[in-house]
């Protein structure tokens, strides 16, 4: 039987990575996200030993605040939209290792494949479901998905 993370350990896993990494503070949300407008997915593939798929989400208007938390600096200093869409892709690196890590031990061989970044529509996502998914409210206002 393939093991399988539990939504109550990936939330942990992101809620960390967030508070660590983005100064972010995650709560559980049990619904999925009520969002409009554009999302930034970020898709990250692993193979090897077990081979699967990380996917994390966020609104496109979250992104910029992420980036500047984690970069620390201000949103205007930001050099550019791609700052914002690289940060989603760096925080769903690091949430897929330390899931690899807790799931499969260190000793697995697995090989961690480089985040692809898109920006869709929220219909789009909505049409997206499958595996297992955590959804988090980020500093009382903003909403994720991974």
């Amino acid at each position: 039987m393939r093991p399988r993370v539990r939504a109550e350990t990936l939330f942990k896993i992101f809620a960390g990575v967030l508070e660590d990494c983005a100064f972010c503070f995650a709560e559980w949300e049990d619904e999925p996200p009520p969002w409009e407008g554009p999302v930034v997915q970020s898709t990250l593939e692993y193979s090897g030993e077990h081979e699967g798929v990380m996917t994390v989400a966020m609104p496109a208007a979250f992104a910029p605040e992420m980036a500047a938390s984690m970069l620390g600096v201000e949103i205007d200093e930001l050099e550019s939209t791609d700052d914002a869409r690289d940060v989603v892709g760096e925080i769903l690196n690091i949430v897929t290792g330390l899931v690899l890590e807790k799931t499969f031990g260190t000793t697995a061989d697995v090989n961690i494949g480089l985040p692809r970044i898109a920006e869709i529509e929220a219909d789009a996502w909505r049409a997206l479901d499958g595996g297992v998914s955590v959804s988090m409210v980020v500093d009382d206002e903003h909403r994720m998905l991974g």
